[in-house]
């Protein structure tokens, strides 16, 4: 009984129902997450600024903008509209005194922690309020200090942005207390954050020579979890455990969480296996890791040199273009959809039909799931949108969702390695 009321007391951070002492920060998947293959594909395209390759409607100019073709031939940039913020799990973390709860989305592809705040228009601030959505009231908070002339900005290629000034407060994650944690706080939000965003903010768990607080970048949650003494430096660490709506049929029902500064050990148990690392290349400031093969159908592919990122706020894998057409050409009736601007297949496609897929992790084998080789219906088709798509003119993978729904993954900045083990999955929904 003691347990449950801590539980309530701490807002639901530690998972219903655990006995163990890991702390699981809940993940939350987005009832009203309105999937779309295309646009959660061009989302990705401008965060890492890469232009595709196939024919389809979206392209660069001269100047690296991205734009779409319209139907009379002409080009336009890019809007709101025709991309989707990658923002299906949110987890919630407490910030100010007294505590205020928000739900972000933890990007390690991303060394910014930003929030909505009441310093957003009057506007911004009523439609967060009719929608159920908090944001960070700094009036309410007796413990924030201004960091004087700090700003950030945030841009994602196509003129979508947010940006802000900055302040230091408590933040807290879990059971961890960070003081005077650099919190960026937004004042404008581009419209593609303000209609389409289902989180409240982002806590970036990349590392932090990418962030972008002006003119002195600042230290990530994890940083200041290991400076404050929260986590020991040996455990300078987070894992991921993503869950699907497919899922719910399984032992584990789907369930998804983060941890910091622990290993949940009894997910590990459960997989009957070891956890496997690998080096990280941070050099860039992401979670980069050597990715040297790829095996489809028991046919493998050595790929010298090619690295990949790992990325929780992205929802697909892209790779290389001719590969993902290698992996869909197994499947019937599979087709690149120039409209789509990428790979859809049919809805009724059995598992015995789709390919078995391995990807690396340094010299470990990954096999992503048949069901996660789908992501979304593409609506009043009968098809679906891969889960996999091209990587156009980039150099490396970015392993999004798709993957992490495969694995148990340990983020280890202490020790500058990611690991991974593969989770059992019996039952293959393709369809959803």
């Amino acid at each position: 009984m003691l347990l449950r009321k801590f539980i309530l007391v701490n807002l639901l951070f530690v998972a219903a129902g655990a006995l163990h002492t890991v702390i699981r920060v809940p993940v939350r998947r987005k009832a009203n997450y309105d999937a779309d293959g295309t646009k959660s594909l061009i989302w990705l395209y401008n965060k890492y600024k890469i232009t595709p390759t196939r024919p389809g409607p979206f392209h660069r100019d001269s100047s690296g903008v991205l734009k779409k073709r319209q139907a009379a031939g002409a080009s336009a940039e890019v809007n709101a509209d025709d991309q989707l913020t990658d923002t299906f799990y949110t987890c919630p973390i407490l910030i100010g005194t007294p505590a205020q709860q928000l739900e972000v989305t933890f990007d390690s592809g991303s060394a910014d922690t930003w929030v909505w705040s009441s310093q957003l228009s009057p506007q911004t601030v009523d439609l967060a309020s009719s929608r159920g959505s908090a944001y960070y009231d700094l009036a309410k908070s007796t413990s924030y200090t201004n960091l004087t002339g700090s700003t950030w900005s945030a841009r994602y290629g196509d003129g979508s942005s947010a940006s802000g000034t900055v302040v230091a407060d408590v933040l807290k994650v879990g059971d961890i207390t960070i003081e005077n944690q650099a919190i960026e706080v937004a004042n404008t939000l581009s419209y593609s954050f303000i209609i389409q965003t289902a989180n409240e903010g982002i806590l970036g768990l990349a590392f932090s020579r990418l962030n972008k607080v002006q003119p002195v970048p600042q230290r990530t949650p994890l940083d200041n979890m290991v400076a404050q003494k929260g986590i020991p430096g040996n455990q300078a660490l987070f894992t991921c455990y993503l869950g699907s709506y497919k899922d719910v049929g399984d032992p584990d029902q789907g369930m998804s969480f983060f941890t910091f500064g622990q290993i949940d050990q009894d997910v590990v148990k459960a997989t009957g296996k070891q956890i496997s690392y690998t080096p990280v290349n941070n050099t860039k400031g992401f979670w980069q890791i050597d990715s040297e093969f790829i095996t489809v159908n028991g046919n493998k592919t050595v790929l010298a040199d090619n690295t990949a990122i790992v990325d929780t706020g992205t929802t697909l894998v892209v790779l290389e273009d001719k590969l993902v057409a290698e992996i869909y050409s197994t499947i019937p009736g599979a087709r690149y959809d120039a409209q789509e601007g990428g790979w859809v297949f049919p809805a009724s496609t059995p598992a015995d039909k789709m390919p078995t897929v391995v990807l690396a992790v340094g010299q470990t084998e990954i096999i992503i799931e048949k069901e996660h080789l789908g992501f979304t219906p593409v609506k009043k088709t009968g098809m679906i949108y891969g889960g996999i798509q091209g990587r156009g003119n980039s150099k490396y993978n970015i392993f999004g969702d798709t993957f992490l729904k495969c694995v148990y993954a340990v983020f280890d900045a202490g020790n500058m390695r990611f690991g991974v083990v593969q989770r059992i999955d019996k039952t293959q929904n393709i369809a959803g």
